[in-house]
């Protein structure tokens, strides 16, 4: 780059007058100006490239495409991704599906970039979109947290496509969309599943979101630019001053022998504009070398373009693992490999190796996968050690080796415990073998507790997405019928959670009986449809030539009822996220309640804690028998009801093997093999984990434990 182009963006403040009087500098040879735009995305240069580019712009240059791929990670806004995606010349979707691809832009980003290539298709190709766009426009529907704008930019994709299974999504999204007093709409927040004229109105505001965004990427690109500089200087951290602070009568520093005032306060002004968190040097000096001032906050801090600037052989060592956290954050899995390949691989680094890893796996990155097990010292023996969606895609290209792995990788998971099936299950859900790990998915899930089963079940939806399946999974039944069978004890705590579970259980039925209406419906269209087509006598053949009236209602029935089962699954998705945050609420509620203990018994809830030992870390459990003592069914019938009812209960899912049970669940401390669990407020089960029992000890009142646990010892 030309050094005089190089230090004008230095000194400029990114607006309207700099980009200006930079479009007369450029280089009028179109090669030379390509070329100073790919250094620019090489090294993560965001001034220069954003600068350089909307300038070229400006100035009607032909600016190839290619350097989307990655430099619209670079751009800090959509809507230069939008205006410049439209002016460049060249594969503009491809490139920018590149992107997409590798997660090179944060999620908003992401979706309005899906939107630019769905637009910049339909404008240009006729509405022919790019292999895969779909498939991507359904996974970042599925990103927990979304702004509206990228929600309605999705939706209007959905619109655009008609695409069923992205309005799908779309809408049970919609629920987390609300309109405020004002007209305006807010997302993300908790609502109920949305109504027609919601849905509607959800539709007219997507298709006008869609509209404002397409009229300012058309608009001449200046108009992207602001007028003025920003007021605030640019900071991940707190700005000291790039230059001493002196008195404006004093002497000048310089050695002049001028008074500051007039000799370089004007200069030391000017360095004082561009102030960094490093005293005594600017932001463009700090550029040059920031490595050895860093630190773990700055690192956790800075921009994504800046983090993949840094020279991992200049960072102090003990700050390594932190970089690398960042580069894995911000998606940057290429960066990450380099590092490693410059840095070497280190013990103190193996759990950023184990991440860069799975990422590069997880992306079907099989090039950087290859480079990172080949830095070890022992590549071989790496290799027969990783997980197996990694063995699997190294070993992509041999078939034999392939089908190898698979049959050992299933064996193992089946004479495992049932944490290592679930683990071959979500990892195949993430090779190219995804819908084989749908089907081993399916099979582990009932095995599973509710939490395990609702993770699984996200990874298997998101498997559907990547084949474009259609969005809703049979097995969601199956997990319908996991959460209805949670036992709840009486207590006020639990109510919303009873009350959850009604809904949810009201709304499987009416779904089960629209699916049984639904399939009776439809084998009556094919037998009457049959029936059509059979060869007729040709005195009545001219009167049945016409569609027969009765089937033709019958499939306005079958579309009715298709109409009408899609809400009612978009409801029971609703009804399912609000049973597990009842479910999750109430299990905070019994991990933070303090029980509260009756007057008058001279023990409180800290004298209770001194008999215990700190809660175990969570395990998995294996299922267990229940073994009761003597006499310990004429100690229930002389209790509450509710309390017997609570600890057979609990007994129930302890010896299930449910985690949720062992909250609470803590050992005596003058005698560990002894677990105590609540039972209500005012009750205490005694008990002993063996490995293939659960030994009841004793139920007694809370008031008696202390003297109980002196008869244990």
């Amino acid at each position: 780059m030309r050094l005089e182009i190089r230090e004008f963006i230095e000194r400029a403040r990114f607006h309207v007058a700099p980009v200006l009087e930079l479009s007369g500098m450029l280089p009028p040879d179109d090669a030379e100006l390509d070329a100073m735009i790919e250094a620019a995305v090489r090294e993560s240069d965001l001034d220069v490239f954003m600068f350089v580019v909307i300038a070229a712009l400006h100035g009607e240059r032909k600016l190839d495409a290619r350097h989307l791929a990655r430099g619209a990670g670079l751009m800090p806004e959509g809507v230069w991704i939008g205006a410049t995606a439209f002016r460049m010349v060249g594969d503009v979707p491809e490139y920018l599906m590149d992107a997409l691809r590798h997660k090179r832009l944060a999620d908003d980003l992401a979706a309005q970039t899906v939107f630019i290539v769905a637009a910049w298709c339909q404008e240009r190709r006729g509405g022919v979109l790019p292999e895969g766009l779909i498939t991507l426009a359904r996974l970042q529907a599925r990103v927990p947290q979304m702004s509206f704008e990228a929600y309605a930019l999705l939706l209007a994709v959905a619109l655009q496509t008609h695409d069923e299974g992205l309005k799908q999504i779309m809408r049970a999204r919609g629920d987390r969309v609300v309109k405020m007093p004002d007209g305006g709409i807010a997302c993300p927040a908790g609502g109920q599943a949305l109504s027609k004229e919601e849905w509607e109105f959800l539709q007219e505001q997507a298709r006008e979101q869609g509209r404002v965004c397409l009229e300012i990427y058309h608009k001449p690109i200046l108009q992207t630019v602001p007028d003025r500089p920003s007021g605030q200087l640019k900071a991940v951290l707190p700005l000291r001053r790039a230059v001493v602070r002196i008195g404006r009568n004093e002497p000048c520093p310089c050695g002049s022998g001028k008074k500051y005032k007039h000799c370089c306060v004007e200069k030391d002004h000017e360095r004082l504009q561009h102030a960094s968190p490093v005293a005594g040097r600017t932001q463009e000096e700090l550029a040059t070398e920031a490595e050895p001032h860093l630190t773990p906050m700055w690192i956790g801090r800075c921009a994504a373009h800046e983090v993949a600037r840094f020279d991992p052989k200049k960072i102090v060592p003990g700050l390594l693992p932190a970089y690398f956290e960042r580069l894995c954050r911000s998606n940057l899995f290429d960066r990450a490999t380099e590092a490693f390949e410059q840095v070497g691989y280190a013990e103190a680094l193996a759990a950023n190796w184990d991440e860069v890893v799975a990422s590069a796996t997880l992306e079907g990155r099989r090039d950087l996968l290859r480079r990172l097990v080949d830095l070890r010292t022992h590549p071989a023996v790496v290799e027969a050690g990783l997980f197996l969606p990694a063995a699997l895609l190294l070993a992509d290209a041999e078939p034999a080796k392939l089908v190898k792995l698979l049959e050992a990788g299933t064996l193992k998971a089946l004479t495992e415990d049932l944490h290592k099936q679930q683990e071959f299950a979500v990892g195949l859900l993430h090779t190219r073998f995804r819908a084989l790990g749908i089907l081993a998915a399916r099979g582990v899930m009932p095995l599973l507790s509710r939490p395990e089963a609702s993770v699984v079940f996200a990874h298997l939806l998101r498997a559907r997405d990547r084949l474009n399946l259609p969005p809703d999974d049979p097995c969601a039944d199956l997990l319908d019928r996991l959460f209805l069978d949670i036992r709840t004890e009486e207590s006020k705590d639990a109510v919303a959670l009873g009350e959850a579970q009604r809904k949810l259980g009201d709304k499987v039925k009416e779904v089960g009986q629209l699916k049984e209406s639904l399939d009776r419906l439809q084998r009556d269209v094919v037998r009457r449809e049959r029936a059509a087509s059979a060869p007729l006598v040709p005195s009545v053949q001219p009167v049945l030539a016409a569609e027969d009236p009765a089937l033709k209602e019958l499939r306005g029935k079958v579309e009715v009822l298709k109409s009408a089962l899609k809400e009612r699954h978009n409801e029971r998705n609703e009804l399912r996220r609000e049973l597990e945050k009842a479910h999750t609420d109430l299990e905070d509620l019994r991990r933070k309640a303090v029980p509260a203990v009756p007057s008058g018994t001279g023990q409180d809830t800290d004298d209770e804690e001194d008999l215990l030992l700190p809660q175990d870390t969570p395990d998995i459990h294996p299922v267990r028998i229940i073994e009761f003592p003597r006499h310990f069914q004429e100690s229930l019938a002389s209790l509450p009801r509710s309390v017997a009812r609570g600890t057979l209960t609990m007994l129930g899912r302890l010896a299930a093997g449910e985690p949720a049970a062992f909250v609470g669940a803590v050992r005596l401390k003058v005698c560990p093999s002894i677990m105590r669990q609540r039972i209500g407020i005012d009750f205490r089960l005694l008990f002993r984990l063996l490995p293939e029992r659960v030994q009841v000890v004793d139920l007694i009142p809370r008031q008696d434990l202390e003297r109980k646990i002196k008869t244990l010892v």
